[in-house]
């Protein structure tokens, strides 16, 4: 039963034909067709949705279109016109801020509420305002720099890229606005279980409901579906089972709950030490260990082991004068983006082509990509375009889990002569290639004559890791840089020093040595950490709170060669990573339970760096006449924002290590981590 609600939208009178329960962002989007307000989250943490509601900023998503009723309402829309915008759009367009369309509407709205109180706010102010909105592309000091210098008057909008300003006008078009004409709506089932034999599945009742074109499951069709349906079993939560694609989403929604399937549960592995067990659960019972010799009798869940060795470790270790071993693990933590995504599959024809382009956020369009194949199925299956919606928390991202042994020799003045480590690295059910990046990138930014490195790529029930090159480089420069540093407080040399006697590459590190920010003591509440690989050399302060656990980083420095090409000169690459790094170390793990599966799957309870967590980044590019450093033979091209993003994440967990006053083995960090190494500390002070 609808209900009519009476308000004013912009200054325009509006009655509005709703259903009871109907949100305001529900009702904007499909009664009034008013896309500028974005969809995000929908449960009001990433504040992408934000409208002004009699002039106070509120979340569309988390108030009702009956609450409405009699009262003023301001989107996006209402700011500024075609031809005349208002200021905070006119700055925001004028300076590029916005990377995409997504989260852009609702930080002008909630700027635009601080600005009517205060037409002149300095950047502290306009920061805080915007403390409840997140940025998926992390440019809050770009946004926060522009809206500071926005003026008092509207202008005009000549000047600006059409890009710009269709995103601060609210006109981009994200994925979760785009449905082509008579595309049919995609649904996906995905297993609630990490590991379940599947012993039946039955289509037939989905199958004969009206508006349904199309059920698949890999058990009725093992050809079309090949490995992106599960067969036999389940190897992860949230894997997917079987998929429908119905006239619109409502009756695939009661499709997929008519689809009847019967699971056998199996013990579950979600551990990378408990998966390397002989007696551990075997996800897939065909699985041998590549790269040893001679080859194994016996499956097990390790993919394959990869090693690196050069000189002679033993008898340089039996020579060094110095040696220092340690171990470190890293569980997995919950990434993704906020906002949804939509898959499109369409004809060949391209008859039903949507006439625009897409300006989500990057993970958006990697969630999107990720889910496209199941979207092509459909197609295949119907003759008709297809599209599905995802919600992050319902496609899970994982950071790999990664437990890793190391042991250095050194001599007295601190040059190295030996490293030995093992890595294990486990990326999810299906095995990735992480062991050979793993060996390529370790050390290989120091003058290193002799090592023995060891890699192990070990599957367990848990999603699949799709940035194999960016978790290589987490896992090998993490251990690696941390290595380092320990090392430096053993020998009590400054870690800085240490790293220049031993680099392959020493421009950025002298410039960093010579840096204001290094010459600077650090605060009695903090640490200050370094890290170098690939020609980069980070510094990076950080503020603890050893009540609360609370860590933040209050000022970050890049040193880059201008050899090193790769980073483009673009400072937002460590932006990007400084933002990334954080979420991944400074976070919770995320808990399994006794049968493999998630505790809390809701994406927003894990933690994204909003505007006051993090600094700008100086990124200080140096004319180098050096040769950028060449990692060992075996490596591929890295992402240059994934081995910025390790790198940060190094510096990170270094200077919380300084300011705890002694080595992490735990990661990520948190407030129980940080409190165990203090009480380390504490006793090794004793």
């Amino acid at each position: 039963m609808s209900m009519h609600v009476s308000c004013v939208i912009n200054e325009q009178s509006v009655t509005l034909d709703c259903q009871p329960g109907q949100t305001l962002l529900s009702v904007l989007h499909k009664v009034l067709g008013m896309t500028g307000t974005k969809i995000g989250c929908e449960s009001g943490s990433c504040g992408a949705c934000t409208v002004l509601l009699e002039g106070d900023p509120v979340c569309a998503c988390l108030v009702l279109a009956a609450e409405v009723q009699g009262k003023h309402l301001t989107t996006v829309e209402g700011l500024g016109s075609d031809t005349r915008l208002h200021p905070l759009q006119k700055a925001l367009a004028e300076h590029q801020a916005l990377s995409c369309g997504a989260c852009g509407p609702g930080m002008l709205m909630a700027a635009a509420a601080l600005f009517k109180k205060d037409p002149q706010p300095d950047s502290s102010a306009v920061a805080e305002a915007l403390s409840g909105n997140l940025c998926a592309c992390s440019r809050y000091p770009q946004i926060v720099s522009a809206l500071s210098q926005a003026v008092k008057t509207s202008t005009e909008p000549g000047g600006c890229s059409r890009a710009a300003l269709a995103r601060v006008k609210g006109a981009a078009v994200c994925q979760v606005e785009l449905r082509p004409e008579a595309a049919l709506q995609g649904a996906i089932l995905r297993s609630p279980f990490a590991h379940a034999r599947i012993l039946r599945v039955d289509l037939s009742r989905a199958a004969q409901m009206d508006g349904v074109a199309a059920v698949l499951s890999a058990k009725d069709n093992p050809e079309l579906c090949g490995n992106l349906l599960a067969r036999d079993k389940v190897r992860y939560q949230g894997q997917p089972v079987a998929i429908v694609a119905a006239q619109d989403a409502e009756t695939a929604k009661r499709a997929l709950a008519a689809i009847d399937i019967e699971y056998a549960l199996l013990p579950s592995v979600t551990s990378v030490r408990a998966a390397m067990e002989p007696d551990a659960p075997l996800l897939d019972e065909t699985l041998f260990t590549q790269g040893v010799d001679p080859a194994p009798a016996q499956p097990s869940n390790i993919a394959r082991r990869h090693t690196s060795r050069k000189g002679q470790p033993d008898k340089a270790f039996a020579l060094a004068e110095v040696m220092l071993g340690d171990e470190i693990e890293c569980l997995p933590v919950l990434t993704g983006g906020f906002e949804p995504a939509v898959s499109i599959a369409l004809n060949e024809t391209g008859e039903d082509r949507v006439g625009c382009d897409d300006d989500s956020s990057p993970p958006a369009r990697s969630l999107s990509r990720q889910v496209l194949p199941l979207a092509e199925l459909l197609r295949l299956q119907t003759g008709q375009p297809v599209c599905i919606k995802s919600h992050p928390a319902s496609v899970l991202s994982l950071t790999p889990a990664v437990f890793a042994s190391f042991r250095l020799g050194a001599l007295n003045d601190g040059t190295l002569k030996v490293a030995e480590a093992v890595f294990c690295c486990q990326s999810g059910a299906a095995a990735a290639p992480l062991a050979a990046e793993i060996c390529a990138l370790a050390f290989a930014s120091y003058q290193l004559p002799n090592q023995n490195l060891i890699a192990y790529d070990v599957i367990a029930n848990t999603p699949p890791q799709n940035l194999h090159l960016e978790a290589a480089a987490m896992a090998a420069l993490l251990v690696t840089e941390t290595a380092m540093d320990a090392l430096s407080r053993k020998l009590r040399i400054d870690p800085l020093a240490l790293r220049l006697q031993n680099a392959r590459q020493r421009d950025s590190l002298m410039a960093a040595s010579e840096h204001e920010q290094y010459r600077q003591p650090v605060a009695a509440t903090g640490g200050r950490g370094i890290a170098h690989a690939m020609g980069c050399t980070h510094v990076c302060d950080v503020e603890l709170d050893a009540l609360s656990g609370q860590v933040r980083v209050t000022r970050y420095t890049v040193f880059v060669g201008a050899a090193d090409a790769k980073a483009g000169g673009d400072d937002n690459l460590f932006q990007q990573a400084l933002a990334e790094a954080f979420r991944q170390i400074v976070n919770e793990a995320v808990m399994f339970d006794e049968n493999g599966s998630l505790h809390d799957i809701d994406v927003m309870h894990y933690r994204m760096p909003a505007v006051l967590d993090l600094p700008a980044v100086e990124a200080v590019w140096l004319a180098s006449s050096e040769n950028t450093e060449q990692a060992e033979p075996g490596a591929s091209t890295q992402s240059a924002l994934g081995v910025a993003t390790a790198v940060a994440a190094a510096a990170i967990a270094n200077a919380v290590a300084n300011a705890v006053g002694g080595n992490l083995r735990e990661f990520p960090i948190n407030p129980a981590s940080i409190h165990k190494a203090l009480k380390r500390a504490a006793l090794r002070r004793r």
